[in-house]
């Protein structure tokens, strides 16, 4: 028998997929709220089609649920062309949010747990890192966004029976990646000169599994009832330095070309691309003692495994395009 019922949101996606898969493992059912149905087929499964992008009401579907993993989101955009990106933004990340948590505590479910984004507190943490505590900034309407659904939820949970966990993530790294984390793999893998020799930024990343794992503890912990935290691996990295790891996770040399970091910024802004360089360059540090002492949590995978991980997964597909390729060739 299923020891608990959960639902999810946001299950076919990158960091919700992994954790569908680890409450199915688990025994748990579950109910997959989306648009689209999710490719895994199990007997502990079960969709419930909606579009959390409009109008949606899943009150009925949700009575019974313990817990509530709400995951889907309209994630940050590098290159945006909607004009009407901003109200998409608050659709999706704050309304959606809204309503999902005003139907579950109607339905009686017990706890929200809320994937959140650093994005909410900013997304430079200068010499000090992060704690819960940092008062937020958002940098742009994903982050504010973000931080609106964080607020909805915890005036909704103050006002019901439900409570919330929120868990505040960085970069998701993991097999199946994409973004500039992937381009990042393609050009150490292709030995592309990268002018990050002498950055020595200190950024938090996190790896697909050990947040999943944290998403997991924050539903069956009863220390993390109405509590926010920073979630990340143990120790942040440099940009050269996860240039480095990538390249040794590979079974490459990276070519790192040791510029002035002043400079790198100039041409940022010459460019008209400081956003990225700053990315690149300046400090993005999580404290993560809270929920490592509130909620005992522990990494399960350290960074150079989940590293070796995502380039055995990226080896995988170089071979499946080979293969692919050898096929064409051969009709």
């Amino acid at each position: 028998m299923p020891s608990a019922t959960y639902a999810i949101t946001g299950g076919t996606g990158f960091v919700g997929s992994q954790l569908l898969k680890e409450l199915l493992e688990a025994g748990h059912l579950v109910i997959h709220i989306g648009r689209q149905n999710s490719l895994v087929n199990h007997p502990n499964l079960k969709w419930v089609q909606a579009d959390l992008g409009s109008a949606f009401n899943v009150t009925e579907e949700l009575r019974g649920v313990s817990a509530v993993f709400h995951l889907a989101a309209r994630a940050h955009v590098m290159r945006e062309t909607a004009k009407n990106s901003e109200e998409l933004y608050r659709q999706m990340n704050t309304e959606a949010t809204r309503m999902l948590a005003e139907q579950a505590a109607n339905a009686k479910v017990k706890h929200f747990v809320f994937l959140s984004s650093v994005k909410a507190v900013g997304e430079e943490s200068s010499r000090f890192a992060w704690r819960e505590n940092t008062q937020p900034a958002p940098p742009d309407i994903y982050g504010v966004t973000k931080l609106e659904a964080e607020k909805s939820l915890k005036e909704i949970c103050g006002s019901s029976s439900m409570t919330f966990t929120i868990l505040r993530s960085p970069l998701v790294y993991g097999p199946g990646v994409r973004a500039n984390f992937l381009s990042l793999i393609k050009a150490v893998d292709n030995g592309i000169p990268l002018p990050f020799g002498r950055t020595k930024n200190r950024r938090s990343i996190v790896a697909r599994k050990n947040l999943t794992s944290a998403l997991r503890m924050c539903a069956d912990n009863p220390n993390a009832k109405n509590k926010t935290y920073f979630v990340s691996d143990p120790h942040p990295l440099s940009t050269a330095q996860l240039i480095k790891a990538v390249a040794r996770a590979l079974g490459k040399r990276p070519l790192l070309i040791p510029f002035p970091v002043f400079l790198l910024k100039a041409l940022g802004v010459v460019t008209f691309k400081s956003a990225q360089v700053n990315r690149l360059t300046n400090n993005l540090e999580l404290d993560i003692s809270a929920i490592q002492r509130e909620l005992g949590w522990k990494h399960p995978q350290s960074t150079a495994d989940a590293l070796r991980e995502t380039a055995a997964w990226y080896r995988s597909l170089q071979n499946e395009g080979q293969t692919d390729q050898r096929q064409i060739s051969n009709k």
